[in-house]
């Protein structure tokens, strides 16, 4: 438990030693969306005293300190944070979570998951429990050589009313200019209709094609509905 408490002054060190950089300019709420807590928290990420697991690995993307991704660490989360920054950790196993000696199923994602499988570092410890804006994943494409960028956060992005494509379109570009890639190159930018407003899904219906991860799937859910917002 030591370790795991040297790790997380590490990480708040960092996080005060970023508070300094220069940010963005423009109305954030509406570059990246307004400030939300996040949808849920699971028991591992925060202890019985209160405190919030910070991610040893948490990287805060700004101009003068940019962010790095690396195939072998893939998948990764980020979010955008109060001053406009790129929030990035990766998804290991938490140590305060379980390792399941069964098969289950996931449902913020509704995705079964395997035998020793372990629960994972989430959205939440990018931010230690603060409020946030529009995140997603960073997803690493081994074929293609490319990073895919979706909205999949059931934190932040999830059930809230103004993360919009447009949104995820201008975190991508702020992602591009503090994201460095070890290898590859930026490829598609999915936004997920699952984690999309629900009062907005009808009017982006109407304006964007939809597409399908999974067509032979008969349930909506199953196919994964998005839309592609860049190629």
């Amino acid at each position: 438990m030591k370790f795991l408490r040297y790790l997380s002054a590490t990480a708040l060190l960092l996080l005060m030693a970023v508070a300094a950089q220069a940010a963005p300019s423009g109305n954030l709420d509406e570059l990246y969306g307004t400030l939300q807590k996040p949808n849920y928290v699971k028991y591992y990420e925060v202890s019985t005293k209160g405190v919030f697991w910070i991610h040893p690995y948490l990287q805060v993307a700004t101009d003068g300190n940019h962010g790095i991704l690396d195939p072998s660490l893939a998948p990764y989360n980020f979010v955008i944070d109060t001053d406009g920054n790129v929030r990035i950790n990766i998804e290991s196993n938490n140590p305060w979570g379980r390792t399941y000696d069964y098969e289950w199923f996931r449902p913020e994602d509704f995705s079964n998951r395997k035998k020793g499988s372990s629960e994972k570092d989430g959205h939440v410890t990018t931010l230690g429990g603060q409020d946030g804006r529009i995140g997603g994943e960073f997803l690493w494409d081994k074929k293609a050589k490319t990073w895919t960028i979706n909205n999949k956060s059931g934190r932040y992005s999830n059930a809230n009313p103004d993360r919009t494509p447009d949104q995820l379109l201008n975190a991508v570009t702020r992602i591009q200019e503090v994201v460095d890639l070890t290898e590859g190159t930026w490829g598609e930018v999915r936004y997920l209709f699952r984690y999309s407003p629900k009062e907005l899904r009808e009017e982006f219906q109407k304006k964007y094609e939809i597409s399908f991860a999974r067509p032979e799937k008969e349930d909506f859910i199953q196919k994964d509905p998005y839309i592609l917002l860049r190629k």
